[in-house]
């Protein structure tokens, strides 16, 4: 029934074989909306005798997919009525799900000491604890449980199946971990106490720890095992935001730092690279500790040499230039301790930054940043800067601040006004900490070419002194009057799209634009508009589209038959094809991170079909049908 590239589904295994009310929270809410009709096209030629006729036509047409429409909200609201509830545990039920998995847990200890050189002895007993592992996940539709979860030593438990020989065993109870961490789940049940209890056992239990160390033996080749890292990497994301004290324990009693700074040496750029420098910046942001353990040793050092390769070259697609400022903003963050400052300068990071503002590339406006950083409070770095030449490179950025970034890019116009806060800010700080010979070049370039930088400054102080006059009035009117929504019209790519093919269907995230067309074209644009990436996913109309929550996928579904999920942080894409024209689709949330990568559709086969991973391949599981 489906098509599948080698690879895009190819994770780690899940519980497939769960039950679905453990599970249906995922999809919940998915089909909110009625089903839409599909859109006409247009006819090319009209016969002028039957210009009445076709007119009476298409009025009794509409009336009857008004009709339609209404019938498909009433099936889809009985639909929803009539579905079974999530399945939400009791304490009862909790103590159940623990001793059945204490007691398999021991039952595969046994069968591996009895027959430890005869695998398919004990498989029988891996694959139930395996199963066993993902029921657990229902426990995060619950967090008031985790309190009691932590009492029944559920998060011993789970350190000592991350320890397990089976592989595939870890990652289920990686798979698990980073379902309990959630922190949107956590959100809405309104579970600050148990939230809290769990992270504490998991610090505690030294599963954070573990979890760094079972990283060393996972095999990046594997598809199952690449998927493990990067859930590995959302659990650290989801304690950042949960409990960001967790991150300093972490950080200090395991090798994530040394492991992260080793990912990112690795040539190519793939999602867990890109990922890993994410992750880099937001433990360095966690904490001062944090930042000192980044630029400890050689860190500052190894930063440098990360971003070195991009000095005189742009970027060649938005995942690497998303790198690139992952891996400034670690540097930058870095630069908060004074410390560092000092082991930038003595490592030559000033000279390397120059360089970079000399070539006007893409890191150019990164390194402005840096420079901003690392000079203030810093003397020394001032003085390099000034013997680096760097003022014949600023003072031009001073007057033109769009010539830091030479680019036709339309995305080199968007960060221009942050780069010439930057410049003035260098500026202020060379004034001020400067003496001597250094600061007489740097007071000598504004008599330069009759005062122009004089005259720049008086322009710069009366057009900022207009826009904080202007947000004081804003602010005081906005305390008066109620706030209105404002629309503006989507330029750049979209008229060129819309001029060739009609939309049909449109998805909204919070980092882009999906378009699906009638002639089954779907076109990723950034939120200005700028086409990003498409893809000829289909050969008729695109009826519908959908995001997962990161962004990191987009799945469409086509008159044609088929759910095309296309990744965006990869170039991986799947096929899935059915009988029938298929009208609706939607992604579990957490889609790139789970190992059963599922997402649900629903078309005039007059089935709601929910489709996962399980333990050797995909399947579709009839949620509902007859309407």
């Amino acid at each position: 029934m489906s098509s599948l590239p080698k690879g895009f589904f190819d994770t780690a295994p899940d519980a497939s074989s769960a039950s679905l009310s453990g599970r249906e929270h995922v999809i919940q809410g998915f089909f909110d909306k009625p089903e839409e009709p599909p859109t006409k096209r247009p006819k090319v030629y009209q016969e002028p005798e039957e210009e009445m006729m076709e007119e009476e036509e298409r009025g009794a047409e509409e009336e009857e997919e008004e009709e339609e429409e209404m019938d498909q909200a009433e099936a889809m609201d009985k639909m929803l009525d009539e579905a079974e509830p999530v399945e939400v545990w009791d304490q009862a039920q909790l103590k159940r799900a623990v001793v059945s998995l204490i007691r398999k847990t021991a039952t595969n200890q046994e069968m591996r000491i009895k027959h430890p050189d005869e695998p398919a002895r004990f498989l029988d007993s891996e694959v139930e604890l395996f199963e066993e592992i993902n029921k657990m996940q229902a426990l995060a539709t619950s967090p008031e449980l985790y309190t009691e979860f932590v009492k029944l030593n559920g998060v011993a438990k789970m350190t000592e199946l991350l320890d397990h020989e089976n592989k595939d065993i870890a990652l289920a109870v990686v798979d698990l971990a980073n379902e309990l961490t959630d922190p949107e789940a956590l959100i809405e049940a309104a579970s600050e106490e148990g939230s809290r209890a769990l992270v504490d056992a998991l610090v505690e239990n030294s599963f954070l720890e573990l979890l760094i160390k079972n990283l060393q033996r996972l095999d990046e080749s594997e598809d199952d095992q690449k998927q493990g890292v990067y859930s590995t990497l959302g659990i650290v994301e989801n304690l950042s935001e949960v409990q960001p004290g967790a991150l300093d324990a972490m950080c200090e009693k395991s090798d994530l730092i040394p492991w992260l700074l080793k990912r990112l040496t690795v040539k190519g750029i793939d999602g867990n690279k890109l990922y890993a420098s994410e992750i880099l910046s937001i433990v360095c942001q966690s904490s001062d500790g944090n930042k000192k353990r980044v630029a400890g040793g050689e860190g500052i050092d190894k930063l440098l040499a990360l971003v070195a390769p991009w000095k005189k070259k742009d970027p060649k697609d938005s995942e690497e230039a998303e790198l690139i400022s992952n891996l400034f903003n670690t540097i930058c963050s870095t630069l908060m301790i004074t410390e560092n400052q000092v082991a930038l300068v003595e490592g030559e990071g000033i000279e390397l930054m120059v360089i970079m503002l000399q070539a006007r590339k893409f890191a150019a406006r990164c390194a402005l940043r840096v420079l901003d950083f690392a000079m203030m409070r810093q003397t020394s770095a001032c003085e390099r800067f000034v013997k680096a030449m760097g003022l014949k490179t600023l003072f031009p950025a001073f007057m033109r601040p769009s010539s830091v970034w030479q680019t036709k890019s339309p995305e080199g116009k968007v960060g221009v006004r942050e780069d010439e806060e930057h410049v003035v800010s260098i500026i202020a700080t060379l004034l001020l900490r400067l003496s001597g010979d250094a600061h007489a070049r740097t007071v000598g370039k504004f008599v330069e070419n009759n005062f122009e930088k004089l005259d720049r400054l008086g322009e710069l102080h009366e057009k900022y002194h207009k826009q904080v006059s202007a947000a004081v009035a804003r602010e005081e009117d906005e305390e008066e009057e109620e706030p209105r929504l404002k629309y503006q019209r989507l330029g750049n790519s979209v008229p060129d799209i819309l001029k060739r093919e009609s939309a049909s269907s449109v998805a909204v995230h919070a980092n882009f634009l999906a378009i699906g067309t009638q002639g089954g074209w779907i076109y990723i644009l950034d939120l200005q508009g700028n086409e990003v990436r498409r893809f000829a996913s289909h050969t008729a109309v695109v009826n519908d589209l959908a995001f997962d929550r990161g962004g990191d996928a987009v799945a469409s579904c086509s008159d044609d038959g088929t759910v095309v999920i296309n990744g965006l942080s990869s170039a991986e894409c799947a096929s899935f094809t059915y009988q029938r024209p298929v009208r609706s689709i939607a992604l579990d949330p957490k889609f790139e991170r789970k190992g059963n990568r599922q997402f649900a559709s629903g078309g005039l086969a007059a089935q709601l079909l929910l489709n996962e991973k399980g333990w050797f391949s995909t399947k579709d599981k009839v949620v509902h049908s007859g309407e």
